[in-house]
């Protein structure tokens, strides 16, 4: 059901994209992600709208795990603050 709204959402976004540029789609690799046929993806290169999957283990391309490294105090600390 997840690839199936995943790859819905991703058409969209290709179908409404501005044409007269390239649009480069960075998705990691999540199990939902890897359900693209290779008809949808040969319809979203007509839009100029191109998947590109990270790399399997790239914690240095995830603004997440960046921002896990450099805060100052556990991310998980400052969100158990957050609920008191």
């Amino acid at each position: 059901m997840a690839a199936r709204h995943h790859t819905q959402f991703l058409d969209t976004l290709a179908c409404s994209s501005d044409q007269s540029q390239w649009i480069f789609v960075v998705i990691n690799n999540a199990s939902t992600h890897h359900h693209l046929d290779s008809q949808m993806l040969q319809k979203w290169l007509l839009y100029k709208f191109v998947p590109l999957y990270l790399s399997v283990y790239s914690p240095e391309l995830n603004p997440i795990q960046m921002l896990r490294k450099q805060a100052p105090i556990p991310l998980a600390l400052i969100q158990d603050l957050g609920r008191e």
